[in-house]
């Protein structure tokens, strides 16, 4: 299981590459070993999500937001079932994301 301790520091690992390329320390190589560094610390932030949230499974607030809770009242409001109504508020949580450091939100490909 992959931590966050472990995480951070090979984001350290990443920052120490970059530092590196095209200074008079630079062999020729660091620009490879800085982008070898980042393919790692992707793979493990990949993972530190897949392992923080099993397939099937959502993070949601312990408390309903007031849209997850309207959503429900509109839902039973139409006479749906309650795992239609359930799959309403769902929909309606929070992204998880918002809320997450920097450095595990998804990132772009420019990263």
């Amino acid at each position: 299981m992959i931590t966050i301790e472990q995480i951070m520091e090979q984001h350290q690992v990443v920052s120490s590459a970059w530092s590196i390329v095209g200074s008079r320390f630079d062999d020729g190589s660091a620009l490879e070993t800085h982008d070898q560094e980042k393919t790692e610390l992707r793979a493990m932030i990949k993972q530190y999500r897949k392992e923080a949230v099993p397939d099937g499974w959502q993070l949601v607030p312990i408390n309903p937001t007031s849209y997850m809770i309207d959503s429900w009242r509109i839902d039973q409001s139409q006479g749906r079932s309650l795992e239609s109504s359930y799959q309403a508020m769902l929909s309606a949580a929070p992204k998880p994301d918002s809320n997450l450091p920097e450095l595990l939100k998804p990132q772009s490909p420019e990263y």
